[in-house]
């Protein structure tokens, strides 16, 4: 399926209910156009957010913010997830880790440096300055320089013991400005691959199942590896007390997407999985999604292989990319069977998957909008 062949658009206001709409008054600084992963809702009650270089914990039954730690780099992109918050930098490939116990705080490592960091960029429109403080216990920081340029994504997975005997290995996958798409265990705290681009790479993620890695940057184009434990002479990895497998990442295909011929920044800047890894949903600066049927994306022989078999739908945002189109993240939902992606500008789309995405939503995010709940979030302690 292709752009001229694209799904008709059946709108509809019944897949998210106007009521209990919340609005958290917190002014995130962003000095690039492009980026805009500032948020993670990994946790059901907690927002994770990075304010300038300080970055919070928004409770969200009790309504009140923490801060978890100052990071020494300008952000440029935040994930959370398996106990982790992942945060990438604008320079030298600065990546920071943090590892999340229960409480959202877990060792007094890092208090004194964080209490030196410079803590003055802009924090939640309420805040005073002098009510500043980090959590009595900071958490454990982990600052790496791994080269190249700006950190355009930080994504988490678990990749599983592929056998009895071995142990699970948590990594984060960054992706670069330098062309770049690198895999980095947070369990032994090295890299892992480094798998070079013919572009500046802007995404990539690994899929729920573990089998394959998805990766997009400043084309018009996706790659899709394999993810494979190494089972021959190489044997495990001892690290410390865990037994780990190494892995390999041989390429299974490159993907040329549907472009918008009025529009000639052929970039994407986001990837999604559905929870069970059979679908992977594609959104590009030019405000074009394109859905794939990843059983065909594994399945399909490279030598036979016919371009846009493995395509199930293609569709547009809901506006150009010069109205703010441009689709900057999206997310399967676990459960609801529902697909939601985020615009450049003050909307969100959400398409019905058991309508074959043709059924759809958008949400205009109006901060002066009638019956909009304004919650201010007030420090522990």
């Amino acid at each position: 399926m292709t752009l001229d062949s694209a799904l008709l658009y059946r709108p509809t206001d019944s897949l998210i209910l106007p009521d209990r709409r919340r609005f958290f008054p917190f002014k995130i600084p962003n000095s690039h156009h492009q980026l805009r992963h500032y948020i993670s809702t990994s946790d059901p009650d907690r927002i994770y957010v990075a304010v300038g270089r300080i970055i919070y914990t928004i409770h969200i039954s009790s309504r009140k913010r923490e801060i978890i730690t100052v990071i020494p780099f300008e952000p440029k992109c935040l994930t959370a997830g398996l106990g982790w918050i992942g945060i990438g930098g604008s320079e030298n490939g600065d990546c920071a880790f943090i590892k999340l116990g229960d409480s959202g705080i877990t060792s007094p490592r890092t208090r004194a440096a964080a209490l030196d960091a410079d803590i003055d960029s802009p924090l939640p429109l309420d805040l005073d300055p002098p009510l500043r403080r980090l959590p009595p216990r900071a958490p454990e920081v982990i600052v790496q320089e791994f080269g190249g340029s700006i950190v355009n994504s930080v994504t988490l997975h678990r990749l599983p013991a592929p056998r009895e005997g071995l142990d699970h290995e948590d990594v984060a996958v960054l992706s670069n400005n330098d062309k770049t798409v690198s895999i980095f265990s947070l369990t032994r705290q090295e890299m892992l691959e480094t798998i070079r681009h013919p572009i500046c790479m802007n995404y990539a993620i690994i899929s729920p199942d573990s089998k394959v890695l998805a990766a997009v940057g400043d084309a018009n184009q996706i790659w899709f590896y394999h993810v494979r434990p190494i089972t021959d002479e190489h044997g495990p990895v001892q690290d410390g007390d865990k037994l780990l497998s190494e892995w390999k990442w041989p390429l299974i295909k490159k993907v040329d997407l549907d472009s918008d011929p009025h529009y000639d920044d052929q970039c994407c800047f986001t990837i999604a999985f559905s929870p069970c890894s059979s679908l992977c949903a594609v959104g590009s600066q030019g405000g074009i999604i394109t859905i794939f049927d990843m059983n065909s994306i594994l399945n399909v022989d490279l030598e036979g292989y016919k371009a846009g078999e493995e395509v199930l739908c293609v569709f547009r945002s809901s506006r150009s990319f010069f109205d703010g189109g441009a689709v900057r993240c999206m997310t399967f939902s676990p459960r609801l069977g529902i697909y939601l992606f985020g615009l450049k500008i003050s909307r969100v789309g959400v398409a019905d998957i058991r309508q074959a995405f043709s059924r759809r939503q958008i949400l205009n995010l109006d901060m002066e909008e009638e019956g909009l709940e304004r919650i201010r979030t007030p420090e522990f302690g």
